[in-house]
């Protein structure tokens, strides 16, 4: 009868440890699991938002470039030079009246 109850106990002792162990075990698993997606979740968002942050802080400056590419496409403007000594317009690589080399841009 004794070792009846002994072994009674030692069994029911021994499924409930197993049954705490698996439980823990599960829960820690599921626990990191569900943690590690919530974690890359929010690094995602995060990354998302500053970056939609930032492309609305340059829309402005994006915009206003745009716009003024189409200007330039538009008006067909070529590079103009002036000569560094007689400041005369200069088309090809010397100047026409004082045969200087150099020349300076004009926008």
């Amino acid at each position: 009868m004794v070792n009846d109850r002994k072994i009674f106990l030692d069994r029911l002792l021994l499924s409930v440890g197993c049954s705490l162990v698996i439980i823990c075990l599960f829960s820690i698993f599921v626990i990191f699991l569900i943690g590690s997606i919530i974690h890359m979740l929010f690094v995602a968002v995060t990354a998302l938002y500053i970056r939609r942050k930032r492309s609305n802080r340059f829309a402005f400056s994006n915009k206003t470039k745009r716009r003024e590419r189409q200007i330039m496409a538009t008006e067909d403007r070529k590079l103009k030079y002036i000569c560094l000594l007689c400041a005369s317009e200069v088309f090809d690589r010397s100047c026409k009246s004082c045969g200087s080399h150099m020349k300076k841009p004009v926008f």
